[in-house]
């Protein structure tokens, strides 16, 4: 089932994202479940992720709640997942800058970057406001490199506050949609 809402398209049959194939660990059950290179998020496989980064086995329960938090949502919000996602990557970052860890500021920031990657890879190129989502997110995705060769943090809060801004305004976009269809709760 593929489909488009606003200026992003999906192109799974769940309607989910897999970021660059790259597993994303899932401590917030409003974020999308870790896709492995191969293996849908619906397919409930078994089989032990390539990635060493991948979550281990005992966290499939909470993987598991968290994939049908993804699927039951309404494909309007799954922006917003990405954007929290990227918001929560880049405070990793942060923290890690902020604490000498070299590594984990690095690993974050590709975290926050796939989903840049994935953001703009989504987008509907026929619908106008494309183009100027694409731009921003370039922009982001620059700030987001420079930042990470450069471990500043400056960069890495602006991108961040980039994000909360296109996610609070896309939240308020989502609420008005539903008020318009008459939907009350979804």
């Amino acid at each position: 089932m593929s489909g488009s809402y606003g200026a992003y398209k999906t192109n799974s049959p769940t309607g989910t994202y897999a970021v660059n194939h790259r597993p994303i660990k899932i401590n917030n059950p409003t974020m999308p479940k870790p896709v492995s290179s191969g293996q849908t998020a619906s397919s409930g496989s078994d089989t032990p992720s390539p990635n060493p980064s991948a979550p281990p086995a005992a966290a499939k329960p909470a993987s598991t709640y968290q994939t049908q938090q993804v699927l039951t949502r309404p494909k309007e919000e799954l922006p917003l997942l990405l954007y929290g996602g990227a918001i929560r990557f880049i405070n990793q970052s942060i923290q890690a800058i902020e604490k000498g860890n070299q590594q984990e500021a690095h690993n974050s920031n590709l975290r926050a970057q796939d989903i840049v990657t994935e953001l703009r890879s989504t987008l509907d190129m026929n619908i106008e406001v494309s183009k100027s989502l694409s731009a921003l997110y370039e922009y982001i995705q620059y700030r987001l490199v420079q930042g990470n060769i450069q471990k500043d943090i400056a960069q890495l809060e602006e991108a961040r506050t980039m994000f909360e801004e296109m996610r609070d305004t896309w939240a308020q976009a989502v609420k008005i949609a539903r008020k318009e269809r008459g939907v009350v709760n979804e």
